[in-house]
């Protein structure tokens, strides 16, 4: 968005993608975007009526599913340390 440095390394967790909220993909080295098929949230786009996307369609971006055989809600996808720990922790080493 607005920013004038560069992020290293961006994880987010079950963010609703919108036409109206586009990353500076140029601004961000290692972009990963977690999501989860169960996430009932992120798709209501944060009241938009026509809702959001789950992935980000840019190949800048990693966009990873842990639904299987994590099976994360929402509030899950950050919470479960598991998911850090076993798949967004080793990506960053």
């Amino acid at each position: 968005m607005g920013l004038n440095r560069i992020i290293d390394n961006l994880v987010t967790f079950g963010t609703p993608v919108r036409n109206d909220y586009i990353p500076n993909y140029s601004k961000i080295v290692n972009f990963l975007n977690v999501f989860s098929q169960n996430d009932s949230v992120q798709q209501k786009g944060m009241g938009l009526i026509s809702g959001a996307r789950r992935t980000f369609n840019s190949p800048s971006v990693r966009n990873i599913d842990v639904t299987m055989p994590y099976e994360p809600g929402h509030s899950d996808l950050w919470k479960d340390l598991r998911i850090w720990n076993e798949i967004i922790g080793p990506i960053l080493k």
